[in-house]
Formats: C-alpha cells, structure tokens, sequence
C-alpha cells in the first residue's frame, strides 16, 4: 500500500522520489503505475499549480452552456484520473459527469467526489 504524503509543506527527498514516478514507468504499466501512484496524485499535481481543472470547467462552461443549460449537459471525461476536473464541473453546476480512467484506484477516488 502506497503512503500518502502531504504535499502542502517542505519537499523531502521522499516527496521528490515520488514525483519523479510520473515521468519514469514504463508505458506498458500504465494501469499499475497509476494505481500505484493515486494517493499522492492530486497533492502532487496541486503543489505544481496545475490549472487543468479550472481551466476545462471554464472552456465547457463557456462553450456548452451558450445552447443547453449545465444540469442537462452530458459530460465524459476520458483519462480522469482522480476526478478533478469532474469536481471543478460539479461545483459548477453540472449533475451528468461520467468519469472513464484505465486505473481503479483512480476512478474510485473520482467516484468519492
């Protein structure tokens, strides 16, 4: 079982031995290497400030909401990962997100949210 770290503080060798996982599995693991790497996936990605949630929420608001209103929307969101996009969408105002990812470990972290 793999520990979660807290990723809010100072960075220890620990906290960048498991960020260099990201970039160095091979890519015919990759259901393994993201489950094995799902319970420091968002403290990972949120200490590197990445924008990517915020960001899809606010082109699909922008770009869908001009013809049909957010609860009637259908969203699939491929290579979900942990769900953060699909939390920033919720917490929008959108109630049909349908999450696909290769990992377990990670649909069942976005399926919490």
């Amino acid at each position: 079982m793999q520990t979660q770290l807290d990723f809010t503080g100072d960075l220890t060798p620990a906290h960048i031995a498991e960020m260099e996982k990201y970039n160095k599995f091979p890519k015919s693991k990759l259901e393994q290497h993201y489950d094995e790497v799902a319970p420091n996936y968002e403290g990972i990605y949120q200490r590197a400030g990445y924008p990517d949630p915020v960001k899809c929420q606010s082109m699909v608001s922008k770009y869908l909401c001009e013809h049909d209103s957010k609860e009637e929307i259908k969203i699939i969101d491929f290579a979900c990962g942990s769900g953060l996009v699909g939390q920033a969408l919720a917490e929008d105002g959108f109630h049909h997100i349908t999450g696909v990812d290769i990992s377990q470990k990670m649909l069942d972290m976005a399926e919490s949210k």
